[in-house]
């Protein structure tokens, strides 16, 4: 997902460049700028907090005595996290 949330982020800026949207007046290049900002949130959000945690957990359950209460936990970080962004 955090591939999908930079390839879709990128390839609609220079879409928004290629159409002219980025030469607009304020008001509506305040939109172009404000997608902007919540992808750019998203995508560090992904890759720097779901995608670790994911991983994290998966390699804590691959163990013989997996440490249930530390996966609950950070899956209880994980899934407050994933409901506010």
């Amino acid at each position: 997902m955090p591939t999908i949330a930079i390839i879709g982020g990128t390839t609609g800026w220079f879409l928004a460049v290629q159409l002219g949207y980025t030469g607009l007046d304020w008001p509506a290049y305040g939109w172009i700028a404000a997608a902007l900002t919540l992808v750019t949130l998203m995508t560090i959000l992904g890759l720097g907090f779901l995608t670790p945690v994911n991983v994290l957990v998966c390699l804590e359950l691959q163990k013989p005595s997996a440490d249930l209460k530390w996966i609950g936990t950070w899956m209880q970080w994980y899934t407050r996290s994933r409901r506010k962004g």
